[in-house]
């Protein structure tokens, strides 16, 4: 069945819907729904799930942060915690990586 081509969220879940009834992995299908509308609506396309997630997870940071706590502060504690509890370096390195992630 074709895709509806337009850039209204009705289409999109539309397109998604018939994507995934025809086999496809639903993050295929929805990367392929966002595409279509993306490319009949214009720039004013719903961000991608990964966008929603990753600015959620920012959302989710910055709501469990103490006032006037930066970034950098909770990385560099979060890196002491696990050097105490693991002595591994990689572990630190992990707690650089989900900061640059949310920043």
């Amino acid at each position: 069945m074709p895709l509806i081509e337009s850039g209204s969220k009705a289409a999109r879940e539309e397109n998604i819907g018939r994507e995934i009834e025809a086999g496809k992995d639903p993050k295929q299908a929805a990367a392929i729904g966002y595409s279509v509308q993306r490319a009949h609506g214009g720039g004013d396309a719903a961000p991608s799930p990964i966008a929603e997630e990753k600015q959620e997870f920012r959302d989710a940071v910055v709501r469990v942060m103490p006032d006037g706590m930066s970034l950098d502060e909770i990385a560099r504690r979060n890196r002491e915690f696990w050097e105490g509890q693991f002595g591994d370096v990689d572990a630190a390195q992990a707690a650089d990586k989900v900061k640059a992630q949310v920043s």
